[in-house]
């Protein structure tokens, strides 16, 4: 299972007054996220973190969804996880999920990426 994280324009998301941390429950920010999009264009060891970041998601989706049928026969997604996400498509998403960027520092990435990830791969 391969998903690539494509980061070539990515638009530049608002100043922030603080640097980028993780959330309040010490897990990734949708800040940390979009400021390593921002970056990951023109720097290979951002990208790479970022392309093991979201593969790592993926991986983690697979093996739950493979649990999840196994114990209830059902999936949360039924389409292979395979292709690319592109790095507008996360800051949309999170766009959606956190309207209001001041609040990006302190909210978390993961569950808005997976919620995204369930919506490209739906079951028909």
């Amino acid at each position: 299972m391969m998903l690539a994280v494509i980061v070539a324009g990515v638009p530049p998301c608002e100043a922030m007054a603080d640097p980028p941390s993780r959330s309040a429950s010490r897990k990734v920010s949708i800040a940390m996220v979009a400021e390593a999009l921002q970056k990951a264009g023109a720097d290979p060891a951002i990208r790479e973190r970022m392309g093991a970041y979201v593969s790592g998601l993926v991986e983690t989706m697979a093996v739950m969804n493979d649990r999840v049928q196994k114990l209830t026969g059902h999936r949360l997604y039924c389409k292979p996880a395979a292709g690319s996400l592109d790095g507008a498509e996360l800051m949309e998403a999170f766009h959606r999920a956190a309207p209001d960027q001041a609040g990006w520092g302190q909210a978390e990435a993961t569950p808005v990426i997976v919620d995204l990830l369930i919506a490209k791969y739906p079951c028909p």
